[in-house]
């Protein structure tokens, strides 16, 4: 297919405040669109993000078409933002900042550039607003919160999490996930009471790059964002 939406022979179509991320293409020609493809239309496409679509161009456009294109985020796409339109003059590529891109939530971070509070121009840019606060599990509430304190590499490529976990919590599982979503290691420990505060990962045989961790304890769920250089 051709990634999250396909437009074809059709006339005043308008999309507005769409998140397509994490989308695919499975074409094999040169032009495969990824994230929208607009093939012999009329569109007015504002305020969407297009960002993190794999195997093929954020926007790709075809045929005949008239595209305005408005406050648009494109950004890292595998082939590109754009192939067959040039980007609007409002449109910008920068992370939108998701708060976590493994678990599917395209929620927004605070200093996210496509929060209204964030973008003068634009206003509100996304599907979906400011988000990435703490999750409660089951369970009742606790006063204390998972904090990340740090998720740096050590020894032979593993990456050491340091934690500071609410009293009376006994285990954590740590998750971590590619920029594709793709769930890549995955890791349960149980805390001692003389130290519960450190998560390893232990020969995790990821490669360099960027991944996006969820370390929860038995109540509460924290995220992070982790570079791994080997």
């Amino acid at each position: 297919g051709y990634g999250a939406l396909s437009i074809e022979h059709s006339s005043n179509v308008l999309v507005e405040r769409n998140s397509f991320a994490l989308n695919e293409s499975y074409r094999i020609e040169p032009f495969r669109p990824a994230g929208v493809r607009i093939r012999q239309s009329t569109c007015l496409f504002t305020n969407n993000i297009v960002a993190l679509n794999v195997n093929g161009w954020g926007i790709g456009v075809s045929g005949v078409s008239s595209l305005t294109l408005d406050c648009n985020d494109v950004w890292n796409n595998d082939l590109g933002s754009y192939s067959g339109v040039s980007p609007g003059a409002s449109d910008f590529s920068a992370n939108p900042e998701f708060c976590n891109v493994g678990l599917g939530d395209l929620s927004l971070s605070s200093s996210s550039p496509c929060l209204d509070v964030n973008n003068a121009l634009c206003g509100q840019v996304g599907a979906v607003g400011l988000g990435c606060s703490v999750a409660l599990g089951v369970g009742e509430e606790t006063e204390g919160t998972v904090s990340v304190l740090s998720a740096r590499p050590v020894s032979q490529g593993a990456v050491l999490f340091s934690l500071h976990a609410p009293a009376g919590d006994i285990s954590s599982d740590l998750s971590v996930f590619d920029l594709r979503g793709r769930l890549v290691y995955r890791a349960e420990k149980a805390f001692s009471p003389e130290s519960p505060d450190h998560v390893w990962t232990r020969n995790h045989g990821l490669s360099s790059g960027i991944y996006f961790a969820r370390l929860g304890t038995d109540r509460t769920l924290a995220r992070t964002k982790v570079l791994i250089v080997r």
